[in-house]
């Protein structure tokens, strides 16, 4: 991820259960994946990957980001980097990919959302039904 990438936002960095903690957007999955931006929101409609468990500006929808925390996306590339998935992902390995991601998930996604969300302003953000935290960033 240090080459520069047209369009690639900055990393944000917000305070969730008292620790900073890294967000990154979708162009930083598709990088750690090896894939294209299309590939892995069609992945995510799929339901290979999860849905990202963060928003920036959810009410706003051509400034919406999908957030991803850093580990996450640590673990989606070492993931990337089995033999099964660097060449094309077939239909047959969908099971253990799909495994192993909701592994990384539990392991680096749930603990953040158990607790909640603090934004800067230290106002905590909802979660709906999707366990999915909105951050509200100005």
């Amino acid at each position: 991820m240090a080459t520069k990438i047209k369009n690639l936002r900055r990393p944000i960095i917000q305070t969730i259960n008292g620790q900073p903690v890294t967000l990154l957007t979708v162009g930083y999955v598709s990088r750690a994946l090896g894939r294209t931006k299309w590939t892995v929101k069609n992945w995510t409609r799929l339901g290979l990957l999860p849905p990202a468990p963060f928003l920036l500006r959810p009410g706003v929808p051509n400034t919406r980001r999908y957030l991803y925390p850093h580990g996450f996306v640590k673990c989606l590339a070492e993931i990337a980097r089995q033999p099964y998935v660097i060449r094309r992902l077939d239909r047959n390995d969908w099971e253990r990919f799909h495994a192993e991601v909701r592994q990384a998930y539990e392991k680096t996604i749930v603990p953040l959302l158990t607790a909640g969300v603090i934004d800067d302003a230290d106002s905590m953000v909802h979660e709906d039904e999707r366990r999915q935290a909105f951050i509200a960033l100005t």
